[in-house]
């Protein structure tokens, strides 16, 4: 979805009017201190210059980009739909962030499945989108604020707390631990938020706070044993699909008292059953990889928490 909204971004287009223009003029107003505001000529000089060698306007990012004074007048949308845009003139935001996404957004798929994982990341992007919002609301300035980031953020510092001393390789070359690299990039992006708070003009064209939102959720999320997935049973008109084990159709009536035992499989005498010093022990090695990591583990306890956990499925 986000390689085609930015394909989309680039090929939909129109030119720029006047009227993309004065929202970038208040802006500069806004940001400039108060010996140094724009006068009549430079403004229009700055106008005719954008208008001739300005970029294009995306009209997909225009309708779906986050921007808090737009929100307010109830195009709610924005809060989702601009983590799915990127900035069109350069692949590097797109790539980063599909790339975190994939790196550690597939290990936490498999722990909490698809679809507490995808409720998860909607929340997290809601999340990020409503911290930007409330940034907008103490500074008072409302710049349009686009990418995935923020969503990320809460994958990453959810990663982090599941399995803090995995390493990651800075440039390929230093492995940091992630719960250190997180606390790092946490601070950066903290930094400017409370300059920004502090009344400091921050313009560093990155949304730190939305960074900050998503991150502290995926935070809390861990803190506080969240489960997302549940939540969607009780929205209304939302059917919830059962799957039920060994669910072979059952036979038409026959006039049987138990149609149960027809379509019940006990397991077969070659599958091994799960006691519980196999039980205990699966805790152990699990808690072991929380706190140690996956490489802790020796290939004889890595193949007994495969075999367990297929035996735990087919039961």
């Amino acid at each position: 979805v986000n390689a085609v909204i930015f394909l989309l971004q680039i090929f939909v287009t129109r030119p720029m009017t006047i009227d993309d223009i004065s929202p970038q003029i208040d802006r500069i107003r806004q940001l400039a201190p108060d010996d140094m505001e724009m006068t009549e000529d430079e403004i229009r000089d700055f106008t005719n210059q954008q208008l001739q060698f300005g970029p294009r306007v995306s009209v997909v990012q225009k309708w779906l980009e986050l921007d808090t004074s737009k929100v307010l007048h109830g195009q709610i949308w924005r809060v989702v739909t601009a983590g799915f845009c990127h900035d069109r003139l350069g692949i590097w935001h797109l790539l980063f962030n599909m790339l975190f996404l994939y790196w550690f957004g597939q290990r936490l798929e498999q722990r909490y499945g698809p679809r507490e994982f995808c409720c998860f990341y909607f929340v997290s992007l809601l999340a990020s989108s409503l911290a930007y919002m409330a940034l907008d609301f103490c500074t008072g300035v409302m710049v349009p604020a686009i990418g995935a980031s923020g969503a990320v953020w809460g994958v990453v510092a959810l990663y982090a707390m599941l399995y803090p001393y995995d390493r990651i390789y800075v440039y390929f070359l230093f492995p940091v631990q992630i719960r250190f690299l997180a606390l790092i990039y946490f601070a950066f992006d903290l930094h400017p938020v409370l300059l920004a708070l502090g009344g400091e003009q921050v313009g560093s064209g990155i949304a730190h706070a939305a960074h900050i939102g998503g991150a502290l959720f995926g935070f809390a999320y861990w803190y506080f044993g969240f489960r997302l997935a549940p939540w969607l049973d009780r929205l209304p008109g939302y059917k919830r699909k059962k799957r039920w084990a060994n669910s072979n159709p059952i036979a038409p009536f026959t006039g049987r008292e138990n149609q149960r035992e027809e379509i019940y499989k006990f397991p077969g005498a070659a599958q091994r059953r799960i006691d519980s010093s196999d039980e205990t022990k699966m805790d152990a090695l699990l808690d072991k990889i929380s706190s140690e990591g996956r490489e802790s583990l020796t290939q004889e306890e890595l193949d007994f928490l495969m075999d367990t956990s297929r035996q735990l499925r087919r039961d």
